[in-house]
């Protein structure tokens, strides 16, 4: 494990993680701490801190007039753990992938992510129509119509299997 490319650290016999001196004096931990994030990347909060960023964090997505399509170089730990998936219809980045806490954090919220573009913050723009196509991998930057209707009707596919799944 590597905080910032500091040292490597490893785990104890029971699976704790001993921080260094010099790393709790840098990110000013003193006591019990959170740990956010997998597999490619962590965040260790002092764990007042924490409470108190995602109190103040946690609503902000829910106030959005209209749902959107986050579009990101790449969303922390914190900033993932901090939204719910009422207004957000998915991710997509510039980096990461199919074992990143972003890609973990969508599945978990049952919304599609495409990780890992490379230049997709440099291709959209605010406003543009997008179909993010989670199981392909592929993100639609203002479709034309065929296109529009054919993901219409994998929509409608997808809702119509998905309520009979749970009606039964």
């Amino acid at each position: 494990l590597y905080f910032s490319g500091a040292s490597d650290v490893l785990c104890d016999k029971q699976g704790r993680i001993l921080i260094a001196d010099y790393l709790k004096t840098y990110a000013d931990i003193k006591e019990d701490v959170v740990i956010i994030g997998v597999s490619d990347r962590i965040e260790i909060w002092a764990k007042e801190k924490w409470t108190e960023f995602y109190k103040s964090n946690k609503d902000h997505f829910e106030d959005l007039a209209e749902k959107v399509i986050l579009v990101s170089h790449d969303f922390s730990p914190s900033d993932t753990a901090a939204m719910t998936k009422k207004n957000i219809l998915a991710f997509v980045a510039d980096i990461g992938g199919k074992t990143s806490h972003t890609a973990i954090m969508a599945k978990s919220m049952e919304i599609p992510a495409v990780l890992g573009l490379e230049l997709a913050t440099s291709k959209i723009q605010s406003g543009d129509i997008l179909i993010v196509d989670g199981r392909s991998g592929y993100v639609f930057i203002n479709p034309d119509d065929e296109t529009l209707k054919i993901y219409e009707g994998e929509l409608y596919k997808f809702k119509s299997v998905t309520q009979r799944y749970f009606a039964s």
